[in-house]
């Protein structure tokens, strides 16, 4: 057995083909992985709705939703005013514990609560209301955003939105610290460290 090799059926063409064969794979996978996520992304969004600078009509009905106060620094923190009784229902993008909803308020009433809900952080400067319309323009209800001092979070305007409408009237609701920010609070010295 002295000097013979351990695997005589296996040669350099082999080897080279294997590898061929190999790297076919992977590039086969990647693409198979792109088409799934375009084709997961394309139906799980919906169209996008937009948002616009607005006064909070108070005559009407709404269902409050009171997103983050997770803590006492929690500045990922807003409030949704739905309209009660409409065709759509909007639902923040977060899971269950991240949220609190509270169904048919009077406008005022929901007004006042997002207020209060939104301005409890020290650093609490304003607030920013903006109305949530559909694909025709209609209101389908208002954000109450919180606005900061911006020396302390480098910005005003801390969070990032986004709304998409499914086919069956659920208005998704992606709610996010923008990165600039994101980054502040991961420095060793940030505020309310």
């Amino acid at each position: 057995m002295k000097g013979k090799a351990v695997f005589p059926f296996i040669s350099l063409l082999d080897i080279g083909f294997a590898f061929d064969i190999i790297y076919f794979m992977r590039r086969a996978f990647f693409l198979f992985f792109i088409l799934i996520a375009t084709f997961l992304l394309s139906c799980a969004t919906g169209s996008r709705l937009f948002t616009e600078p607005a006064m909070v009509n108070e005559n009407e009905r709404y269902d409050l939703i009171l997103y983050g106060g997770r803590h006492l620094n929690d500045i990922e923190t807003i409030a949704i005013l739905d309209k009660a009784g409409d065709a759509y229902t909007i639902e923040p993008l977060a899971p269950g514990f991240d949220y609190y909803i509270h169904r048919n308020y009077p406008g005022l009433n929901a007004i006042n609560s997002a207020r209060r809900w939104v301005s409890f952080n020290p650093a609490f400067a304003g607030i920013k209301t903006q109305r949530i319309k559909d694909r025709d323009g209609s209101i389908i209800g208002y954000e109450v955003r919180p606005l900061y001092q911006p020396f302390v979070f480098g910005t005003m305007d801390v969070l990032s939105t986004s709304y998409s409408l499914r086919e069956d009237g659920v208005v998704k609701a992606w709610i996010r610290l923008l990165p600039s920010v994101e980054r502040e609070l991961l420095r060793p010295d940030a505020p309310g460290k």
